[in-house]
């Protein structure tokens, strides 16, 4: 580009262009290279070269427009007299971002750049660096800026989560996945999180070019369906994975994921829900009490029970419960759900079963979920 006079060398201090920067704030002009070492003599050369000063070069923006056609946005022009000739080799010799971007994708063939819209600005000077270069445009898309709930640019300074975060937090890859989808593009309902499936279904015409915001409900959404899809097997070897299940538990495991499985949103939630359906102590609030007790109590807890062990999922094993026992609201929801939040409350499971005459035993042991209405939307 130096010998086909497309790019010159630039021997201006830092001094010297933060001076015409102050003088072009004065002025109310918006901060351009004046264009000084465009028609440098010899002498001023050897001058400068003497100095010791050392060379940027700058690519020497043509006088005529630069036009694009943005494939969410139409066409785009940006006029020559808002271009000012930009560094392209900086003067410790490294290359700028502009160049080598632009460089580096017509060599690699790219053939979309879909990027963020804060880029736009950057476009027509690498336009202009691949025609001076004889190489062809790739298609451009500027994508609307992912924003935070305050309606801000999304970023990590603010306390963004990272991927590691989110994997750390337990969210499922398939769940992550389709909440990120689903920023500036509606996928259909039923891909999911499905790699293959949101590629072949893709349409970048169908994506928005405005700002979206990330959304953690989406995304909580997602997990929840993501876990709920799993095949028990795998969720089984997820609990596994992390310790939770202790080898002479995998058959009382497996059946008590099977009944809160179509309840869960959380991974991190599963040793709360299923201890309460595995052998072992039960524990009983001082205010639960009063709701457990009496006939129509113990004929809850057996049908419960009955439910539970074949297959039914919380929601679908009350129902049923409450129309075969009569128990409404309260008393209901505190047969199937029953917590002691302080070790003086703690009851022994044989005392649970003389309290509820046959429906002790495991029964009852089985038919309390923690705390498990206040975590859904059960009523």
């Amino acid at each position: 580009m130096l010998n086909r006079g497309l790019a010159y060398r630039c021997y201006c201090t830092a001094e010297e262009l933060e001076e015409e920067r102050r003088r072009a704030a004065r002025e109310h002009r918006p901060p351009r290279y004046s264009g000084r070492c465009r028609e440098l003599s010899a002498d001023d050369v050897r001058r400068f070269e003497r100095e010791g000063r050392r060379p940027a070069i700058r690519f020497r923006v043509p006088d005529r427009d630069v036009t694009i056609v943005d494939a969410l946005r139409g066409e785009i022009r940006f006029r020559a007299i808002d271009q000012d000739d930009f560094i392209i080799r900086r003067s410790d010799e490294t290359v700028s971002f502009l160049l080598a971007g632009a460089l580096d994708d017509a060599d690699m063939r790219v053939t979309h750049v879909l990027r963020g819209d804060d880029h736009l600005p950057n476009t027509p000077r690498q336009a202009m660096l691949l025609q001076a270069l004889d190489r062809g445009l790739p298609a451009f898309a500027h994508l609307g800026l992912v924003l935070d709930a305050d309606h801000r640019p999304l970023s990590k300074r603010d306390g963004a989560a990272t991927l590691a975060d989110l994997r750390d937090a337990a969210y499922l890859p398939d769940a992550v996945r389709a909440a990120l989808a689903h920023l500036g593009w509606s996928p259909p309902r039923d891909t999911g999180g499905d790699v293959a499936a949101l590629a072949f279904r893709f349409r970048l015409e169908a994506v928005s070019g405005s700002s979206c915001v990330w959304d953690a409900a989406r995304l909580e959404h997602e997990n929840a369906r993501a876990l709920r899809a799993l095949t028990a097997d795998a969720l089984a070897a997820l609990c596994r994975d992390r310790g939770w299940i202790p080898p002479a538990l995998e058959e009382p495991w497996r059946r008590a994921l099977a009944a809160v499985q179509p309840e869960l949103k959380f991974l991190a939630e599963i040793p709360h829900l299923v201890a309460p359906l595995l052998p072992g102590d039960v524990n009983v609030e001082n205010e639960a009490r009063e709701h457990l007790s009496g006939a129509d109590v113990a004929t809850a807890l057996r049908v419960f029970a009955e439910e539970m062990e074949n297959g039914r999922g919380f929601s679908d094993a009350v129902k049923i419960v409450k129309t075969k026992s009569g128990l409404t609201g309260r008393r209901l929801f505190q047969t199937a759900a029953r917590r002691a939040d302080r070790p003086d409350e703690r009851d022994r499971d044989g005392r649970i079963g003389e309290n509820f005459g046959a429906a002790g035993d495991g029964a009852a042991r089985r038919a309390r979920i923690n705390a498990f209405p206040a975590r859904t939307s059960i009523r």
